[in-house]
C-alpha cells in the first residue's frame, strides 16, 4: 500500500516538473517576444485561455447550451489572465 501511494506520488510529482519545465522555456520565449517578464504561470493561463477560444470557436455544431458553456470557459480564462497581470 506504502509503495503504490509513494509511486503515484513521484508519477505526479514527475509530470508537475515536466510541465513547469516546458512553462518555463515557453514562458522565456514569451518574454523576449514583449519584451517583458512573463511567469510560468502567466504562460499556463494564457494556454487555457488560447485553448478555450479554440474549443469556443470550433464548436460550430455544438448545441447551443454547450456553446453558451464554452464562452463562459472563454471568459473566466480572460479574467484569469486579468488577475494574473496579464491585461
Amino acid at each position: 500500500m506504502k509503495k503504490e501511494i509513494s509511486l503515484r506520488h513521484s508519477r505526479t510529482d514527475n509530470a508537475k516538473s515536466i510541465l513547469m519545465n516546458h512553462a518555463e522555456r515557453i514562458a522565456g520565449f514569451l518574454s523576449v517576444l514583449v519584451e517583458e517578464e512573463i511567469s510560468p504561470l502567466q504562460v499556463l493561463y494564457i494556454l487555457q485561455a488560447v485553448l478555450s477560444f479554440i474549443v469556443l470557436v470550433f464548436s460550430v455544431c455544438v448545441p447551443l447550451l454547450l456553446r453558451l458553456l464554452m464562452l463562459a470557459w472563454f471568459i473566466f480564462s480572460l479574467r484569469q489572465c486579468k488577475r494574473a497581470g496579464l491585461g
